[in-house]
């Protein structure tokens, strides 16, 4: 497909459908843009989901969901949705129309609630028919007044707990940090220490020089003595 196609873009398609001699015709779907991109479900990322308006609702596969991932934005009402290749699409017109999609699926879903409310509001009607209501109503703020200073109190409670176990990991902490502070001090006597012998050794080790130096000239003194002694 040439055009890109863009979300809310209003698009056609054409599904094979069999007709009676089971030849396959193809139907002309019209819909708005509700996703586009790569799916899960299938490889490639040149995927349109399209939610179906008009005479088409109702002609779909899905409700913007496949295998359990939402693509549209919005959830619309079963079998609106239908997810199609890019090459099979056909943008037929802008933005501009794509509103009355959206409008008659809103109206749609806003009917399909009404129904669900009306049908919940009359099991809740026979539910409560021919019940004592007199023996089961609950002074609900008496409940509240009596529950919140049980929260309250198991509120400090827990923060009371929570508070004395940071405390003992401060104190624990300071602790450590005695001892390594303890433990610094040490070493750095035992640094200056080994200085100091260090310092001795070497001070050692150049008087030995020197007089090994000394040592020298002495002996090559008395080889020549021996020499003129041994020559009279």
């Amino acid at each position: 497909m040439s055009q890109l196609l863009k979300l809310k873009d209003r698009v056609s398609i054409n599904i094979p459908t069999p007709n009676r001699k089971d030849k396959k015709t193809k139907s002309i779907l019209q819909g708005v843009v509700a996703f586009v991109g790569p799916v899960k479900f299938a490889e490639g990322d040149d995927w349109v989901g399209i939610r179906l308006i008009g005479n088409s609702v109702g002609q779909g596969q899905n409700d913007g969901t496949v295998d359990g991932v939402l693509y549209f934005e919005e959830r619309c009402p079963p079998r609106d949705g239908i997810f199609m290749r890019q090459d099979a699409v056909t943008q037929t017109t802008g933005r501009r129309r794509s509103s009355f999609g959206r409008r008659s699926s809103l109206v749609s879903l806003q009917l399909h609630l009404k129904e669900v409310d009306e049908r919940d509001d009359k099991e809740d009607e026979l539910r409560l028919e021919g019940a004592e209501r007199d023996r089961i109503v609950v002074d609900q703020s008496e409940v509240e007044r009596t529950a919140l200073p049980i929260q309250q109190t198991s509120i400090e409670r827990l923060l009371g707990s929570q508070i004395e176990l940071l405390e003992k990991k401060v104190e624990s902490l300071k602790n450590d940090r005695v001892n390594l502070e303890s433990m610094l001090e040490e070493m750095t006597l035992n640094n200056l220490r080994m200085k100091e012998q260090l310092e001795l050794i070497s001070m050692n080790n150049e008087n030995a020089r020197k007089q090994l130096h000394e040592l020298v000239p002495k002996e090559n003194e008395i080889d020549l003595y021996w020499m003129h002694a041994n020559h009279w």
